[in-house]
């Protein structure tokens, strides 16, 4: 068989019948093999029932040869090779093939073995007999004529390939060649189910080779292991390089959701918080596995903006050409059908926020036509679709508050990814008891946040962790990657909140803003009396609403039971926030209206700390402390433009020693001088002033007791 050959069995006689009337096709032919995995074993256990079982055999593929135009090249064993015009014809005889041996009358000895018992299935029988296995490929052969009876051989790469396809197989099994099958035409095929199975590295072939299981709809629910060859990996993800820090319950739980069955899997949170980095660890790791038999494929669409768009780079990832008349009809339904030839394959789409829009309808007509690919898409905003699961992904865990031992501290996620990446500027650098509290600063005032880390973490290599940490207060100056490789929105910490920025209309960028003068959290109500939108604008319900699902704003947790919900900035977008309502404008009467709805809540809570509603009313002194302090800050600034903060407050009679607590009886009593209501502080406001009402550490007591300020990134 050309320059491979299989070795006959004991009793038969190796042949040599060409087919007659059917001439031996030259230029691109299909060729296939068959042969019989279990023969040898069958020989010694009934060779009687198997001579007579390789005569039907031979009898049942003869007579479907002539009928659909194949070339008998030789047999030998029991084994064909076969070779037809097309691929189609090639495929369709293999497929008539197998239910004809089904029902083919097989000796009672034969099918007492268990290679040829009868195996039912759900809708009848699935084996019976000689399990015949098959192998299709294309090429252009040698074709060479031999002996005066002018029997035809062909040699050459394509007749080894061929027959390492086959070798591939199982018993029952039809393989083709992914060449063969990009030939092969529905027209001629008949009904067919197809099961793509991936790329895997046949013996002797320098390059990998696609196989594609097909059977007939009658045999579809045949079931074979993975084929017998080394699977190769297939994909576009980069290899794993290091440890994913920090995430390892969230890989797990990736992973089970796709073993679970989930279809499209959302990773969700603000820019900077690692989607990126977790969705290429988890495809480099299940690339590397080879369980997707059509891979695992990135498609980066940092560019993309439409449906046209996306299509393309989706397309160009997965390497693949529509046809042109393909192209100039509907993309999303041609890359949908490529997609379904895939079979199991995990696409990831990352970076898909500014076109949530197009992708929805794409998604949603991908998983109708290939049901079986799953994806993975990061995104700072949900999708919003059916069957979506959705992980918002939250900081780095952080060290406790007061912890001080440096084995607990360097066990830190958030602290382990700064050692690892000042490590990669500075060899040397070592997590001392020292150091341990400045790094401890540095990532709780970066929220935790894996961007703002790595980017604070290359600077020491010209910067001492003390350093680093007095100078975070120009965090958006300081926090740039020297990377080249870094895109721009990876690059910088202002690059990060900078792409989210420019994807939000006039209404969430003023609310946005407006935002940054909250400290600490606020509520809706609050939002509502102070944020002042564009006219024509949605409520700031609805506003807010579009923030969260963006990832910019956030829930704030809050011990205690009930109670009205909370909403927070990272710290970071907090500043980059403030820095952008300075170039709005209106800054100045915005404060305003923060401190004298602040100062009136403070009044209302104060006369009620001694009603049945006492213990709520200091929990949510407790919850606006910050808040009140920046009230603090704006009545003292403005000290005498306020009357009417002033007048609400000085209305409210209870004494502040009512205040179990006596940070925050200090703090009523700095808001009741800043309103003017303590003689002590009727003149201006000084720093010592301050200094008799509120304890010189008491601010700061204040704000710890809140649990600090928001979480900087």
């Amino acid at each position: 068989m050309g320059e491979v050959s299989s070795s006959s069995e004991e009793g038969v006689v190796d042949s040599v019948r060409p087919s007659r009337c059917v001439e031996p096709p030259a230029g691109t032919v299909a060729l296939v093999f068959t042969d019989v995995p279990s023969a040898s074993r069958l020989w010694e256990r009934c060779a009687v029932a198997m001579r007579k079982a390789l005569e039907l055999q031979e009898e049942v593929l003869r007579g479907l040869l002539e009928r659909h135009g194949g070339y008998e090249v030789k047999t030998q064993g029991g084994s064909f090779m076969v070779a037809f015009a097309s691929a189609g014809r090639a495929v369709r005889w293999c497929l008539e093939a197998q239910k004809a041996l089904l029902e083919a009358p097989w000796p009672e000895e034969l099918l007492a073995q268990p290679e040829a018992a009868e195996e039912l299935g759900p809708r009848g029988l699935l084996h019976r007999g000689l399990r015949v296995r098959m192998g299709v490929h294309v090429g252009e052969p040698e074709l060479r004529v031999e002996g005066r009876g002018g029997r035809v051989d062909y040699l050459g790469s394509a007749v080894n390939t061929a027959a390492r396809v086959v070798a591939a197989g199982h018993g029952g099994q039809v393989l083709v060649s992914g060449e063969a099958w990009s030939r092969s035409s529905e027209e001629e095929l008949g009904p067919h189910a197809v099961r793509p199975l991936g790329a895997f590295r046949l013996r002797g072939l320098g390059s990998p080779v696609s196989l594609v299981e097909v059977l007939p709809t009658a045999l579809s629910e045949r079931r074979f292991s993975m084929p017998l060859a080394p699977r190769e990996r297939q994909g576009n993800v980069p290899a794993v390089q290091s440890d994913l820090i920090g995430r390892s319950s969230e890989l797990e739980t990736l992973r089970r959701w796709f073993r679970e069955g989930s279809r499209l899997v959302t990773l969700l949170g603000p820019g900077g918080m690692g989607k990126t980095r977790l969705a290429t660890y988890l495809g480099g790791l299940e690339q590397e596995s080879c369980a997707w038999e059509g891979g695992v494929w990135l498609c980066e669409l940092e560019q993309v903006r439409d449906t046209a768009a996306l299509c393309l780079a989706v397309t160009q990832a997965l390497g693949l050409s529509l046809a042109r008349e393909e192209e100039a009809g509907d993309r999303v339904e041609s890359l949908g059908l490529a997609l379904n030839d895939f079979g199991e394959v995990l696409i990831i789409l990352d970076n898909l926020e500014q076109a949530t829009r197009a992708a929805m309808g794409a998604l949603e007509r991908w998983r109708v036509l290939a049901p079986r690919a799953r994806f993975l898409v990061t995104t700072r905003e949900k999708l919003g679709l059916t069957a979506e699961r959705v992980m918002d992904l939250g900081p780095l865990p952080l060290p406790a508050a007061g912890e001080t031992r440096l084995e607990v501290i360097a066990r830190s996620e958030a602290v382990r990814l700064f050692v690892q990446r000042a490590r990669e500027v500075r060899g040397h650098f070592e997590l001392t008891v020292e150091e341990a509290p400045h790094v401890v600063e540095i990532v709780r005032r970066l929220d935790g946040i894996a961007l703002a880390i790595e980017l604070a973490a290359a600077r020491t290599g010209v910067l001492g962790v003390g350093q680093l940490r007095e100078r975070l207060s120009r965090r958006f100056e300081l926090l740039r990657s020297g990377r080249r490789d870094a895109s721009g929105r990876q690059a910088t910490l202002r690059g990060a909140i900078d792409w989210s920025w420019n994807l939000l209309d006039a209404a969430e960028r003023a609310v946005l803003a407006q935002c940054s003068v909250f400290r600490g959290g606020f509520t809706l109500e609050a939002a509502e009396a102070v944020l002042e939108l564009p006219p024509g604008s949605a409520s700031v319900r609805e506003v807010l609403q579009s923030l969260r699902a963006r990832s910019l704003v956030r829930d704030q947790e809050v011990d205690g039971p009930g109670g009205e919900g909370r909403l927070m900035m990272y710290e970071s977008i907090r500043q980059y926030a403030a820095e952008r309502l300075q170039a709005l404008g209106g800054e100045a009467a915005l404060v305003a209206r923060h401190a004298e709805w602040h100062v009136a809540l403070a009044g209302r809570l104060r006369g009620q700390v001694r009603g049945a509603g006492g213990a709520e009313a200091l929990r949510r002194l407790v919850l606006e402390q910050e808040n009140l302090l920046a009230a603090c800050d704006a009545v003292e600034a403005v000290r005498g433009g306020h009357e009417a903060a002033q007048a609400r407050f000085a209305e409210q009679e209870e004494e502040p020693e009512s205040l179990a607590d006596p940070v925050l009886r200090g703090l009523v009593m700095r808001l009741r001088a800043a309103s003017g209501q303590e003689p002590k502080a009727r003149g201006a406001f000084s720093a010592e002033a301050a200094g008799e009402v509120l304890e010189p550490d008491a601010r700061q007591g204040t704000r710890a007791a809140s649990g600090g300020p928001a979480p900087s990134v």
